[in-house]
């Protein structure tokens, strides 16, 4: 409130009208008609409430991350249709919008031949400078009629949005998304097929009827209906400067916050005493030295948002993103006690800057595909059977036992031989346990020169429980 040149009664007044109106904004034009103010002060006034809004969203951030954690800690969800088991219970979804995304014209009649989606709609062609115009908007909705946490990005990435959901979301929540977040590590994200085709006798209808809500009752509804709340809010602000879209979608942030719920004492840290004195713990405006209370506009400068040039995202396309998911792993992997599991990261980000490509990339995507769907079914403690887990996936157990040995060489899983060999028994039986709760991305084929050194470390890192027979050879 420093360097405020107005009564304080309307910064209350102020605040007080976003929150009854919302999802409706209060513009500086709309204070100019009805205060019968000057432009300059009701913009200054707006500032200041932009202001309260973004310094009290991290304490959203904390209280949505302390409630999901408390409710949902050591949980896993069960197979099959989920409607019932989560009746009435918070789920998280997410998803991305575009606000004031580019049209041809202003490309200056250039079409986007090259790129395509949302994160191109919202930038100009390379040819006019390549400057971003329009506003790429991450929406969490933290539960239904709960808070919602929205944030300007400049692309899809992992490594652009993942910070975004590690503070807010807590690792055992069940969160729903499109497949364009599948690269979420979190063992209850399910994610829904928006694009799936019908697959129907004849093909009558090209869309199949699962596109929004799967059969097992997973969709992010609840986003979607916030990209609309969200469009309409901005629509009355006509446009806004990328530099300034983070302060407006924390503005929204905030007031959805109040009315979803929160306590507004939780935020601002006021508590009401015994005597209703409202006003304990607030701090003071030094009126004398009114220096020492910098003006606001110093304050925004850490909330403005600052978008990446043509250059910087021409160096963001050229490199390699897959290995970009170790990097953030490492803090969990020590060095000095994974030595061997670093080295193994290094030589998958080695493998991805060379822009592989042939059978063996094909071999290595498949392989990652299914090692992160046998990882997502194994419990977090105790032993599970491979075997068992092969038909229940409906993968072929070779593939499988070749990622378990990666993962059992590097120390990421015990695994048990359980098998009774005999000249009648050929079924091999391993049980496997987990002993970290994240998946590196690792490689899951090898060189012609790797395999005699792989089968080595095979065999010191497999536990038996049976001792091998050793037999003679008869001769008849």
């Amino acid at each position: 409130m420093a360097h405020l040149k107005i009564d304080r009664g309307y910064f209350g007044a102020l605040i007080y009208e976003q929150f009854i109106r919302f999802p409706m904004p209060v513009t500086a034009s709309e204070l100019v008609r009805r205060w019968h103010i000057s432009y300059p002060t009701a913009l200054k006034l707006k500032r200041r409430v932009q202001l309260l809004c973004c310094q009290q969203m991290d304490k959203v951030r904390t209280i949505v991350y302390r409630e999901l954690d408390k409710e949902y800690k050591g949980y896993r969800l069960p197979k099959g249709n989920l409607s019932e088991e989560l009746k009435d219970r918070r789920v998280v979804h997410a998803d991305t919008v575009s606000l004031y995304s580019m049209s041809q014209r202003t490309n200056k009649y250039r079409a986007r031949y090259r790129s395509t989606g949302q994160t191109a709609s919202i930038y100009m062609s390379p040819k006019v400078g390549g400057h971003q115009r329009g506003i790429l908007a991450n929406v969490i909705s933290c539960w239904k009629g709960g808070p919602v946490i929205i944030d300007s990005v400049p692309d899809q990435r992992m490594d652009t949005l993942y910070p975004v959901f590690n503070n807010v979301i807590a690792p055992d929540a069940p969160i729903f998304t499109d497949e364009g977040f599948k690269w979420l590590p979190y063992a209850n994200a399910r994610q829904v097929n928006h694009n799936k085709k019908s697959t129907s006798a004849g093909k009558r209808y090209k869309w199949a009827r699962d596109r929004w809500v799967t059969k097992e009752g997973v969709h992010n509804n609840q986003s979607e209906s916030i990209n609309n709340i969200l469009k309409t809010y901005m629509r009355n602000y006509r446009y806004v400067s990328v530099p300034w879209s983070q302060v407006y979608l924390q503005e929204f942030s905030f007031f959805k916050a109040l009315r979803s719920g929160i306590k507004i004492h939780d935020l601002v840290g006021v508590k009401p005493t015994k005597s209703g004195n409202p006003r304990v713990g607030v701090t003071k405006v030094n009126k004398k030295y009114t220096q020492l209370n910098p003006p606001a506009e110093i304050h925004f400068s850490q909330y403005h948002y600052l978008s990446p040039t043509l250059d910087e995202r021409k160096r963001i396309e050229e490199s390699p993103t897959r290995f970009r998911f170790n990097e953030m792993l490492c803090h969990h992997f020590p060095p000095q006690k994974w030595s061997s599991l670093h080295v193994a990261m290094n030589k998958y980000d080695e493998y991805y800057t060379e822009h592989p490509h042939g059978i063996r990339k094909r071999r290595e995507e498949r392989n990652t595909y299914l090692a992160g769907q046998l990882w997502s079914e194994l419990p977090d403690e105790g032993y599970a059977d491979l075997g068992q887990l092969c038909e229940e996936l409906n993968i072929p157990k070779r593939i499988m036992l070749n990622i378990a040995r990666v993962w059992a060489i590097h120390g990421l899983v015990k695994i048990a031989d359980r098998t009774n060999y005999s000249c009648r028994n050929k079924y091999l039986i391993y049980d496997i346990e987990k002993r970290v709760s994240w998946l590196p991305r690792l490689l899951y084929t090898h060189r012609e020169s790797e395999v005699k050194q792989f089968e080595k470390n095979w065999k010191k890192a497999i536990k038996h429980d049976y001792q091998y027979m050793k037999k003679t050879r008869r001769k008849y």
